[in-house]
């Protein structure tokens, strides 16, 4: 069983949407945007942008999204790129640069005042979370009930 942000295509996986989440700009409290409440989309072209790697739902989500937004990404050039949410957040927490995060992986951040999310004018970075699972590789009643019980939670 895994949970992601973008549903497989993989035959042998099965999947449900269990819920959504909201892909946010996040600046550190020394940052120029900290004191601003939203930014036009055009400026984050210069800034420094911290990404995850090419491989995470978060990114492939974030990318196909600015595109839609009419934004190539490839205009987007990383200072740094690392290997999970919590490695950005902290990134940013540090000053080295701003990000695109979950909102789920910044509450502890937020409310200590480590970080700020500033709204991009135009844009609302929305993404779904998906449960995974080989039916075929379910070999416990506990398995199968934990799946069940994501179910009744889900969206």
């Amino acid at each position: 069983v895994g949970f992601c942000g973008i549903a497989p295509k993989d035959s042998g996986l099965e999947s449900f949407k269990m819920g959504d989440d909201e892909i946010v700009l996040i600046v550190p409290p020394e940052h120029p945007f900290f004191k601003r409440d939203k930014i036009v989309l055009s400026e984050i072209v210069r800034e420094p942008l911290i990404f995850r790697e090419q491989t995470s739902g978060t990114r492939r989500n974030l990318e196909t999204l600015l595109e839609k937004s009419g934004v190539d990404s490839a205009q987007l050039k990383p200072r740094m790129v690392l290997n999970t949410s919590q490695a950005v957040v902290s990134a940013v927490e540090s000053g080295i640069g701003i990000a695109f995060v979950s909102n789920l992986a910044i509450k502890k951040s937020l409310a200590l005042g480590l970080v700020k999310t500033v709204a991009v004018e135009g844009m609302k970075l929305k993404r779904d979370f998906f449960c995974v699972f080989r039916r075929e590789r379910i070999v416990s009643r506990l398995l199968d009930d934990f799946i069940n019980f994501v179910r009744t939670l889900s969206v």
